[in-house]
């Protein structure tokens, strides 16, 4: 039989645990006057096939991270004049204005964020024949759905008093590709954008190399491919 840990190692670990977690386990409360607290930088993205999920993740590489006055002595607290100045000129490009609400956190808890440069255009591809209507390399938006956050809808000159910020959900939208509007994807979450097909292909039931290209404010294209075997999709049978 192996020995019992003598109690005072238990003890001494259990106290330098709760030493170490004073500052970062202790929730605050602040008060936002914005819809958006921060904003993420991004130049580039991954594109993922997620078996689990059966779609393909798309997660944005962000460079850097602009918060609000009110947030950033909890999540940045060395944050630059200049960052701090970078974030207001974002809040007021979206016209994000009229909030005034509170909530709770911790250290590493979720603030509402929203990508940087915006996203204009979103394509979907494909290096095969997908059916006889989209031979390889044509648009195939009218057959991929798309899962984001957009927060377009709550910014500007809106009605607040029916829009509880608190509500981390907000702006969840299902929707095929080519039935997206330009302004939907100018004002996005980073954390959730996905797409997945809405049939199997019957032109070629084989492996797909799927490229998504985002085309962002200031014009500029990027794009992924991943590759999968779409006929494989559980969601089709």
């Amino acid at each position: 039989m192996k020995p019992n840990i003598p109690i005072y190692i238990i003890m001494s670990l259990l106290a330098f645990m709760l030493s170490s977690c004073k500052d970062e386990c202790e929730w605050i409360s602040i008060r936002s006057y914005h819809f958006i607290d921060c904003y993420e930088e991004w130049s580039s993205f991954d594109l993922r096939y997620n078996n689990a999920n059966e779609i393909f993740s798309i997660r944005f590489k962000t460079k850097q991270k602009y918060y609000s006055a009110e947030f950033q002595g909890l999540f940045n607290p060395t944050q630059t004049v200049e960052d701090l100045n970078k974030f207001n000129e974002l809040a007021a490009k979206n016209n994000d204005v009229g909030y005034n609400w509170e909530d709770i956190y911790i250290y590493h808890s979720t603030v509402r964020t929203a990508i940087y440069p915006k996203v204009t255009d979103i394509l979907i591809t494909s290096d095969r024949d997908y059916d006889e209507s989209h031979p390889a390399g044509t648009p195939l938006n009218d057959i991929f759905m798309e899962y984001y956050h957009s927060f377009t809808q709550f910014l500007g000159n809106v009605d607040h008093s029916d829009i509880f910020p608190n509500h981390y959900y907000l702006g969840e939208t299902r929707k095929p590709c080519n039935e997206i509007e330009k302004d939907e994807l100018s004002v996005i979450s980073p954390s959730t954008f996905a797409i997945y097909p809405k049939h199997s292909p019957t032109a070629w039931t084989g492996k797909h190399k799927i490229t998504v290209t985002l085309t962002d404010e200031n014009g500029n294209t990027h794009s992924q491919t991943a590759e999968t075997d779409l006929s494989d999709f559980k969601r089709f049978e």
